[in-house]
């Protein structure tokens, strides 16, 4: 039975309309497009490769909802704990907004607050109360309330929470008399490695991280990735060690550039995504085999084999690797919920997602309308509402920041100083 997606874009401005058929496996460039089953060869349409529209939507676009998840835009510029989607001063310019959702229901936020340039770390329990759990200041080890924060990491194997920056890798442990203190895991707080010796690899705490790494995570195992310039790196059993890896084209090494979060689990423990974000060769989404250290582009157009379809550099949907591209960059996030990674990237406008149970071509589905839908655009900033229709949500700069294991999508504005909205699927996720 075959299942139609209707593509809008630039060919629709002319009056003109295109059917694309999606067959549930990875698209072809160079070959024509099979018949759906049961069909003949001749009724099947055309796909155009030559002159796909940029902005192809998803058959779920009219499910999509958008909920202010954190922060308010009419209550000040000065954070007043309470309820999570009335307090003031919530920051994510400076973080950019990095958000864990722990399976308790309890969400972690980064962000930085008005007046101050220092990330900080709240916490909204599940009530939906927000409270400042690390300040901009403070030591490395001790009670919670008195350490510097650093990033929110998940450890499912431990279901604690774990702190990543500033050289270094912390936990919060929980003591008997039900405080909470921050012990060293990782790492030598504020000692980065020598700008020309490779990183110190060994006994945990005798490791060199870097400050401004790119991204960690956390497996199932406990086996903590943390992701730097010169390469990947490997925390387990109280070990540093560095991962070889292997390039499988000719644009060797990473070029990261003003981003962090580019690290993202995927399918099991052994699968990781990294987003090289800037450059002809370097905009991808790299898939990485940590127990071979295999690198291999999974979505990005390669400039160095050809822009065929002239779409480089633009926001642009369709077979990963010949069509979809994004503005300044690009980053993929992998989503268990929906089985999916996120494309998305420092400019965007929208949010797109490849499906990795079909055809795997990259289609939007939110921050973009169809022809259809009658105009009603909401922009992040004063969408502080719930149940506002995704493809009614327009913002600049809008970026990928955590999900849930409800499904929920956790979104920052770049440029945004008052919050985190959650969105997802009516037909699929839980509120």
């Amino acid at each position: 039975m075959k299942r139609k997606l209707r593509i809008v874009g630039a060919a629709l401005a002319a009056g003109a309309a295109l059917w694309l058929v999606g067959h549930g496996r990875a698209a072809d460039e160079s070959a024509p497009p099979p018949s759906p089953p049961g069909a003949a060869a001749a009724t099947a349409p055309a796909m155009d490769l030559d002159n796909l529209p940029t902005t192809i939507f998803d058959d779920s676009v009219g499910d999509w909802v958008v909920d202010r998840f954190a922060g308010n835009s009419l209550t000040g510029s000065v954070l007043y704990q309470g309820p999570a989607r009335e307090v003031g001063g919530l920051c994510t310019a400076h973080a950019p907004g990095q958000v864990v959702a722990a399976p308790d229901g309890t969400v972690y936020i980064m962000c930085g607050l008005s007046g101050g340039s220092y990330e900080r770390l709240v916490e909204v329990s599940p009530d939906g109360t927000l409270r400042l759990l690390m300040g901009e200041k403070g030591l490395i080890e001790g009670p919670i309330g008195q350490c510097r924060a650093s990033r929110p990491l998940w450890n499912p194997k431990e279901n604690t929470l774990y702190l990543a920056g500033l050289n270094c890798i912390r936990k919060v442990v929980k003591k008997p008399d039900g405080s909470s203190w921050v012990e060293l895991v990782a790492g030598i707080p504020y000692k980065a490695p020598e700008p020309k010796a490779p990183p110190k690899d060994g006994p945990a705490k005798q490791a060199t991280l870097q400050s401004f790494y790119r991204g960690a995570v956390c497996n199932s195992r406990g086996t903590i990735f943390w992701l730097e310039d010169r390469g990947l790196r490997k925390i387990d059993s109280g070990t540093v060690s560095s991962i070889p890896l292997k390039f499988t084209e000719k644009t060797y090494g990473f070029h990261f550039i003003m981003r962090q979060n580019l690290l993202s689990l995927g399918e099991d423990d052994d699968t990781l995504y990294i987003s090289d974000t800037y450059g002809g060769g370097h905009q991808r989404v790299l898939k990485c085999d940590v127990k071979t250290g295999t690198l291999t582009r999974v979505c990005g157009i390669n400039t160095a084999v050809g822009n065929t379809y002239k779409r480089f550099g633009k926001a642009a949907d369709g077979p990963p690797l010949s069509h979809a591209s994004e503005n300044s960059g690009i980053t993929g996030h992998y989503d268990p919920f929906y089985n999916a990674l996120w494309i998305n990237g420092p400019d965007a406008r929208r949010m797109r997602w490849m499906k990795l149970d079909g055809d795997r071509w990259v289609r939007t589905v939110m921050c973009a309308a169809r022809p259809e839908t009658k105009p009603q655009p909401f922009g992040l900033k004063e969408l502080n509402s719930l149940g506002v229709p995704g493809e009614q949500v327009r913002c600049h700069y809008i970026y990928y920041a955590g999900t849930d294991s409800r499904g929920g999508l956790y979104l920052v504005r770049w440029t945004e100083t008052d919050g985190v909205w959650r969105a997802y699927n009516k037909k699929e996720a839980k509120p």
